[in-house]
């Protein structure tokens, strides 16, 4: 990964790595350290790099949470139909679970395990995964790393009498970062967007690790790295736009194509019967 960066920096800076940090725009940055935070390959060294090169101050987890009174809750005994009606008005993919009282976070649960659940009359209890706890004067760079290498996809914040402040998602770290480095300000559009319930459009070369974390999915690779490849080996062929299929509990249309390569998909996760 470092050296392939190193070949990125030179490159858009013209071979002078000095000018290198004024000159990598936002997309293609936020591309990358998504890459990275979620593919597991950030090390020590990068996160020096990104220290050096873009001047990342120390801010802490207190300044980007979400604060717990806007963070959307459900009960540990909230049964798997009530979750996915409540997910359906909200159109988050994880939420923060609480026992008893909202200060009282046990866990989060997934909408992608709720489809799948035959159940849908039984609670949500079974479907809780553990959410780890980390005080609010933690450093984000501290707390990057930590949620990196454990493969936490949220965390809850606590104070120092250690009631629940709020939550923070690798993603509001990710926006802090840009936010830091950000040279060009423009919108950029990303690679995952929502359009409908439990519904999303693609971008088809986004890494199946990246697709899974963002949407708690688990498609596993098998002699592919992107979405495109995987649609291309459930269809066995090159589809052509409009084109629809079923696999692994979800329906992939291709939306739009260049030649042969498939540019975007919509994707909808189906409820399991």
């Amino acid at each position: 990964l470092i050296s392939s960066l190193i070949q990125f920096i030179n490159r858009v800076a013209g071979g002078n790595a000095e000018n290198a940090a004024s000159m990598v725009s936002r997309e293609e940055f936020v591309h990358w350290i998504r890459q990275s935070v979620v593919g597991g390959t950030m090390k020590e060294d990068t996160e020096k790099m990104i220290h050096t090169t873009f001047e990342f101050r120390e801010t802490t987890a207190r300044e980007i949470m979400m604060p717990l009174l806007d963070v959307r809750l459900v009960s540990l005994g909230t049964t798997v139909a009530e979750f996915l009606s409540f997910a359906r008005k909200h159109k988050y993919t994880r939420y923060p679970v609480y026992e008893d009282r909202v200060d009282r976070m046990v866990g989060f649960v997934s909408i992608y395990d709720a489809l799948r659940e035959k159940n849908q009359a039984g609670t949500i209890q079974n479907l809780v995964h553990p959410i780890p706890f980390v005080p609010n004067s933690i450093p984000i760079d501290k707390l990057l790393f930590q949620m990196q290498s454990n493969r936490q996809k949220l965390v809850s914040v606590v104070d120092e009498y250690g009631g629940c402040d709020g939550i923070v998602t690798i993603e509001d770290i990710i926006e802090e970062v840009v936010g830091e480095i950000a040279e060009d300000h423009e919108e950029f559009e990303p690679l995952i967007q929502d359009c409908g319930e439990f519904c999303y459009r693609v971008d088809a070369s986004i890494d199946i690790e990246d697709l899974n974390d963002e949407l708690d999915l688990d498609l596993r690779k098998d002699g592919f790295d992107t979405l495109a490849g995987y649609l291309l080996k459930a269809f066995g062929r090159i589809p052509e736009v409009g084109e629809k299929i079923v696999a692994d509990n979800l329906e992939l249309e291709v939306l739009a194509k260049e030649h042969l390569a498939i540019l975007e998909i919509r994707l909808k996760i189906q409820k399991v019967d």
